[in-house]
Order: structure tokens, then C-alpha cells, then sequence
């Protein structure tokens, strides 16, 4: 049409832009669709995960603990994830550990071998059978109150979500804390550097998910949530993951060094300077605890410890 003269490039260019206009929302109308038919099902999801959090329910079952005062037990542990109704292959078997009041654990192994598993039922974000239990102060976690058992317990994991706001209420997560706690807080976890780096201090913008401070400011930000509150059991999964060498040794060296604080550790980073200062190394192995001792004696044995840290020297 053009060569004929009866059409000229600019009309051509004119009609490609307005198909454009048409074509796009409709290749766009199927992924909109989609996101739609998720959202309802989130959003039905939501409501009745609310109606069942507002639903009155009978609290005179369930223990108050309002303390820590001895140990945790890990009683013939075996679990799968459930998968379409039915339970998987078995994550965890036989798992039998004590975890002693003010003691320090380093759970170590290769990937996949349970470490992470077992932090999340130590949470309860999964029930166990009939014939596997874990108890705190002798009390069946399945029989705590919730409330209570996340008063006593809390936990750094690897995923980190930063609030667009400041620096401090990243930390607070916009609960009543005193000066002294929020300094605390800031100066265990290694923050101080980075607060005093900025004008502002605490209440420097750190952006929509941390996009204005570094992967490892975000991972000292999570462990000063957790130090904060001051739960007297913390775990740590993979929290220093982000992190150098250097600030790995200061932010373990610190939790090392909190009294009557008891801490699960897990870590793929074995250094022989911070695994000898650990009460006890925990290696697990396709599900279950094959070694438990002092980084010494678990060496001296020549077994999966040891294994592990020549594979990871060569």
C-alpha cells in the first residue's frame, strides 16, 4: 500500500501502535487472571486462618510457662512432611537429644540432612506423632501455649524481611523497648558501625526489604530482633549465612558469650576456633544425630566431623 502510494509509513506506524494498544492487555489478561484466581485463594486462605486465631478456644489444656529452668528433650523424634494428604519419606528418625539450660549447641552436617527440621518442630510449626516427643522443662511442647512457647523461644532464620521504615523500628518491629535494650540490641549484633555511619542514626530509611543497606546488614538487623527480646532459648538457622568470616566470628563470639542464654546453632561455616568454644557439636547425618560431643573429642574420633571439616579444608 505504500509503494502504491495509497498508505503512508506514518499511518503504518500509527495502526502497528494501536494493535499494540489492543494486543497487550489481552496477552496480559491471562497472567491477570491467574494472579486473581490466587489471590481469592489467599485471601479465603487468610480469613480462615483468622476466624480460627479470633475463635475462643479452651486454654485450661495448655501450660503456662513463664520461665526456662532446666533442659529440652528430644524423645525418639521420627517425622516426614505431610505431601497431598499423606506423609512423605521420613526427614527426621530417631532423633534423642537433651539440650541443657545456658548451654551452647553448634548443629552441624551436610545439607539436607534434618538440621532445619528440627528447629521447626522445636517451634511447633509442625505437630509430631503419638510416639515422638519434644519437652521443655519436662512439659510436651504440643501442651504449651503458644504465646508462652514463643516468650521462651526464639528463632534467626536465613529469609529476611525488612519493613520499609527506619533502623529502629526494623529492630522493635514496633514494640515498647527502653534506650539501654534497643543500644544493646544494636551493639551485640554489630550495628553500631552502620548507625553511626549515617546522620540520622536509628532512624535512617533503610528502604522497601533493606534495598538501601547490604545482605549482611539485613542478617545483623533479624539477629537484633532476636537479641531484644531476650528469649532465654535462641535458634539460629543459618543466620550468619549473609555474613564475612570476620563478622561470623563476632556475632557467634557474642551469642558465645550471653549468660544463661541457651543457643542452637546451625551452620555450614566450620571454624575450629568457634566450634572448640560450643558446649557440645550436634552432626547429623540423613535425619539422624550420628555424633554429639566437644569439637576435640568428636575430632579425635575420626568420624563424620571430621570427615566433613577435611572435606571442606581440601
Amino acid at each position: 500500500m505504500i509503494f502504491n502510494g495509497s498508505t503512508s509509513i506514518g499511518a503504518v506506524t500509527a495502526i502497528v501502535q494501536l494493535v499494540n494498544f489492543i494486543v497487550l492487555p489481552l496477552s496480559k489478561l491471562g497472567i491477570e487472571m491467574n494472579n486473581k484466581k490466587a489471590g481469592e485463594a489467599a485471601i479465603r486462605s487468610l480469613n480462615q486462618l483468622l476466624a480460627k486465631i479470633h475463635k475462643p478456644k479452651d486454654t485450661s489444656n495448655y501450660h503456662i510457662l513463664k520461665k526456662f529452668e532446666k533442659d529440652i528433650k528430644f524423645t525418639n523424634v521420627n517425622f516426614s512432611y505431610p505431601q497431598q494428604g499423606k506423609l512423605g519419606k521420613r526427614v527426621l528418625t530417631n532423633i534423642n537429644l537433651r539440650i541443657e539450660k545456658g548451654k551452647k549447641y553448634a548443629l552441624v552436617g551436610m545439607s539436607g540432612s534434618g538440621k532445619t527440621t528440627l528447629l521447626r518442630l522445636l517451634m511447633r510449626y509442625y505437630q509430631l506423632g503419638r510416639n515422638s516427643s519434644i519437652s521443655i522443662d519436662d512439659v510436651n511442647i504440643n501442651t504449651i501455649e503458644l504465646s508462652s512457647l514463643y516468650q521462651l523461644i526464639n528463632i534467626v532464620q536465613q529469609e529476611v524481611y525488612i519493613f520499609n521504615n527506619s533502623l529502629g523500628y526494623n529492630i522493635t518491629l514496633g514494640k515498647s523497648f527502653t534506650k539501654q535494650e534497643l543500644n544493646y540490641a544494636i551493639n551485640r549484633s554489630g550495628l553500631r558501625r552502620l548507625v553511626e555511619s549515617n546522620a540520622k542514626g536509628i532512624e535512617m530509611d533503610v528502604g522497601e526489604n533493606g534495598k538501601e543497606i547490604s545482605g549482611g546488614q539485613k542478617q545483623r538487623i533479624l539477629i537484633a530482633r532476636a537479641l531484644i527480646r531476650k528469649t532465654p532459648i535462641l535458634l539460629l538457622d543459618e543466620a550468619t549465612s549473609s555474613l564475612d568470616q570476620k563478622n561470623t566470628i563476632a556475632i557467634e563470639n557474642t551469642i558465645l558469650g550471653i549468660e544463661d542464654l541457651t543457643a542452637i546453632v546451625v551452620t555450614h561455616k566450620l571454624n575450629p576456633n568457634l566450634l572448640k568454644k560450643y558446649d557440645a557439636v550436634i552432626f547429623m547425618k540423613d535425619g539422624s544425630v550420628t555424633e554429639q560431643g566437644s569439637y576435640e573429642r568428636l575430632i579425635e574420633q575420626k568420624g563424620d566431623l571430621y570427615n566433613l571439616c577435611s572435606l571442606t579444608a581440601n
